[in-house]
């Protein structure tokens, strides 16, 4: 007996162990599995908040728009690591087990999500690097977060929170049954030991079953709790799953919608759509269309409704997520009600002028206090052309962009009349709605209203349309053109300017030291700067090469005053004299402010007999061993330099010093990128580019050019016998005969492999043969170099004797080197062919 109790004790033992590995697991798998939910559930969110700072961002200040830029860059990066977790399935967010087939099926299938939100990611990362000037609306990275925020994006990734949830539900399942199989086999084991060992182990899966619960509670929350309406299908395409926010859409409750069917609650008219989304669904298709419901009470509501296949043990069912559109279509119609009080308040307008015009471009209506301010009158303007009554220039300018409006162009301009600043918009008139009349444009002036304009169904019956007006297009049927006096304005934007223009020069300073402008560019960019606000008259950029000062760049105020020209010419002479100033400076890499030039013991005769008053001088640190310094003068005034000046001149240097830097390293780095690391040659990057730059000169100057493409036959063969290293051997001794064969002015690249090719410059059709014997020579020479079963095939194509652009130059030299490549081939096989018959016997 106490054997028999001894071994049931052992038995329980290993029982309680392998309960406790099977448990352990198991809440692990689910700890993994609400990660990967909350992650998933993340998602979503993210996509949310960066269409909101999206949005925010265009509609923002650009003071404002710092803070914006910031929290949209940590969301967009966050959103893009929970992507690549979700889309990895050996992260940590996926339990043991987890299929990689499953997981790519869910965001590299029919759904394309992971193409969705990679799309979504990089628009926002493009808005981020948009210049501040361009953020509007209509820019194409935003217009792609909008789109996809208010599109299938936000259902594609509900329906991979509620499948996942289902996958939890499964494994819920799956762990009941383990538990309950080890529930009973514990209660056997402890009828023949006692009850001491199962009151522990019942603790401890309890403890896992009530945390699953709570995991299984979580995705029914989620579940229930979604913005969007979700719906999940069976086989028999009837509801076994309704939340909350589905069933209060469509009027109903989730109970009394399970197992009906979405035939019961969609307009009768769109029946034949649904059969259709049933047939996608049953190829494995995700669907997205807009679905009318029909509530009880007999009201309908447009919807956007994105169907996921789901399968499931039963066969292939569905989840649909539903977006609900009445706050998208109501927008709509704020936004025309919007835009139609717009032009009515632009058309009565007391300050400034209007002006009506038809497609003849001639004037309407003409009034406004703006019109007696540049000595115009209402009946001067109305039945004439701007030309006919303006200045030749001004009616020129005008006309275009009357023109432009009529094509549905806005346009805005400035225009200095008389003294007056004025600013000119123009706009196309536009019919909302072609099927009802074009309401009247209102009253302007003493004419009283307009008459009605005509729609697409002719003029309103007992009047005549006024002329012009015709609805051509049968949407715009005019144009109007504002015009404002912005003169106090424009005034006071330049007395504001002045008064900030110290602080406006250090940030701009600042910024120009991040731009990609070149050094050259990047020094009269800071000059021009500082100069305006330092009331500086001349600065020049020195640079320091072969132990002589070379000027790199010269900014001045007045460009064609004659004092600061000869002063140019003498600067440029006295930087010269290696017993300078200038020339002290540079070696002691110390900054120098003389405020009084003449009075200096080291001055210079010719420079202060041409005004020179003070200067500044700042060298920069040696960059690429080449010490720079940058210099600025007052030729029309003695003030010292102050604090402020010295400040403003030290950030100028830094910014230069900045950029000076990165553009030596960016050019390093080009150069790096640009070159073949075996062989030298140029690679297939450089070859695309030079390529274009070429075609450009060849249509510019209509000299001919020339492709090579050349295939080196027999590499394979080498490096399977002789190894990779003498494969590399081969490679790079082609490539110098190659180089050898052809002109100093022809380029070799090597495209990648075995491939080469050239660019022949000057050369036709007439080159052709003279270029294949130069292969040929170049393969005669590489056989001589150890490579003795070496070949190569070539192919010709020229520009503009054969093609022009450079993908049909391409193709046709590849054809032909193919078609080569083939003729060798036979070649080889006709000589193999020989080889093997036997020599014919002499009787």
């Amino acid at each position: 007996m106490r054997a028999i109790s001894l071994l049931l004790l052992g038995l329980l033992a290993l029982f309680s162990l392998v309960s406790y590995l099977v448990v352990s697991t198991r809440v692990g798998a689910q700890h993994r599995d609400a990660q990967l939910i909350n992650v998933a559930g993340r998602q979503r969110m993210y996509s949310q908040r960066v269409a909101l700072l999206s949005s925010l961002l265009v509609d923002t200040e650009p003071d404002q728009q710092d803070s914006l830029r910031s929290d949209l860059r940590q969301t967009v990066s966050q959103m893009e690591t929970a992507q690549s977790q979700l889309t990895n399935p050996f992260s940590e967010v996926y339990p043991p087990g987890t299929r990689e087939e499953d997981v790519r099926a869910l965001y590299f299938g029919a759904s394309a999500l992971d193409s969705q939100v990679r799309t979504f990611i990089a628009a926002a990362y493009r808005l981020l690097e948009t210049p501040r000037n361009r953020l509007n609306r209509q820019n194409a990275a935003y217009l792609t977060v909008e789109q996809a925020a208010q599109g299938s994006l936000l259902p594609a990734l509900d329906a991979v929170v509620t499948i996942d949830g289902l996958n939890v539900q499964s494994r819920l399942l799956q762990f009941d049954k383990i538990a309950l199989a080890s529930l009973l086999l514990t209660l056997f084991t402890l009828g023949g030991v006692g009850a001491g060992v199962l009151f522990p182990l019942m603790r401890r899966q309890d403890r896992a079953t009530r945390a699953l619960q709570e995991e299984k509670n979580f995705v029914q929350q989620v579940m229930d709790n979604m913005g969007q309406g979700l719906g999940i299908t069976g086989p028999d395409y009837r509801y076994s799953y309704v939340n909350p926010a589905y069933a209060q859409l469509v009027g109903r409750t989730p109970e009394s919608m399970i197992g009906m069917s979405p035939l019961d609650i969609i307009v009768p008219a769109e029946h034949g759509r649904v059969e259709a989304v049933r047939a996608e669904r049953r190829a494995g298709r995700t669907t997205e269309q807009n679905v009318t419901f029909q509530r009880p009470d007999g009201s309908s509501v447009q919807t956007l409704t994105v169907v996921v296949p789901h399968v499931t043990a039963l066969g292939t069912g569905g989840i649909a997520v539903i977006t609900d559109l009445t706050e998208q279509i109501r927008a709509e119609q704020q936004l025309r009600q919007q835009d139609l009080m717009y032009r009515t308040m632009a058309a009565n307008f007391p300050d400034g002028a209007l002006t009506l015009f038809g497609h003849d471009l001639r004037y309407i209506l003409a009034d406004g206090s703006g019109l007696q301010s540049v000595g115009l009158t209402p009946k001067m303007l109305e039945g004439h052309l701007p030309t006919e009554v303006l200045p030749h220039w001004l009616g020129t300018l005008l006309e275009g962009d009357y023109r432009a409006a009529l094509q549905g162009a806005h346009r805005e301009r400035e225009l200095d009349l008389g003294g007056r600043t004025l600013m000119v918009k123009t706009l196309p008139l536009r019919a909302t709605d072609l099927s009802e009349p074009v309401p009247q444009l209102g009253p302007v002036s003493e004419l009283g209203p307009v008459p009605e304009v005509r729609s697409d169904a002719g003029a309103l019956e007992g009047e005549e349309g006024p002329p012009g007006l015709e609805d051509s297009g049968g949407h715009i049927f005019g144009g109007v053109s504002i015009v404002l006096d912005i003169t106090e304005r424009r005034q006071a934007e330049r007395d504001l300017v002045r008064a900030s223009a110290y602080t406006s020069a250090l940030l701009e300073t600042s910024r120009l030291a991040q731009s990609d402008q070149a050094s050259e560019e990047l020094a009269l960019s800071v000059a021009s700067v500082i100069g305006k606000a330092a009331d500086i008259d001349l600065s020049v950029l020195l640079v320091l090469e072969d132990d002589a000062l070379r000027v790199v760049s010269v900014w001045h105020r007045v460009a064609d005053d004659p004092t600061t020209e000869l002063f140019r010419t003498e600067l440029i002479q006295g930087v010269k004299r290696k017993d300078s100033v200038t020339w002290r400076t540079i070696q002691s890499q110390d900054a120098l402010f003389i405020d009084d030039y003449p009075a200096s013991p080291n001055a210079y005769a010719p420079y202060t007999a041409l005004g020179l008053k003070s200067a500044a001088l700042l060298p920069l640190n040696v960059i690429g061993e080449k010490p720079y310094l940058y210099m600025a003068t007052r030729l029309t005034s003695a003030l010292p330099w102050s604090a402020a000046d010295r400040e403003l001149f030290q950030a100028a240097a830094r910014s230069m010093q900045i950029n000076l830097e990165r553009h030596n390293h960016l050019l390093e780095l080009e150069r790096a990128a640009l070159i073949d690391a075996l062989t030298g040659l140029s690679n297939r990057r450089a070859f695309e580019r030079d390529l274009e730059r070429e075609l450009e000169r060849s249509k510019r100057s209509g000299e001919p050019v020339g492709v090579l493409m050349v295939d080196l036959d027999g590499l394979k063969q080498i490096n399977d016998r002789e190894g990779h290293g003498r494969g590399d051997a081969l490679l790079v001794s082609f490539a110098q005969t190659l180089s050898a064969s052809l002109r100093n002015e022809d380029q070799v690249y090597r495209l990648g492999g075995d491939e080469y090719a050239a660019i022949v410059s000057r050369a036709g059709t007439a080159a052709a043969e003279s270029l294949e014997s130069r292969v040929r020579w170049a393969v005669d020479q590489t056989r001589m170099a150890g490579f003795p079963d070496v070949d190569a095939s070539s192919g010709l194509a020229f520009a503009p004797d054969e093609v022009r652009q450079a993908s049909d130059l391409l193709r046709r030299a590849d054809e032909r080197m193919y078609a080569q490549k083939q003729e060798h081939r036979q070649a080889r096989r006709l000589r193999e062919r020989s080889a093997d018959e036997p020599l014919p016997q002499i009787s």
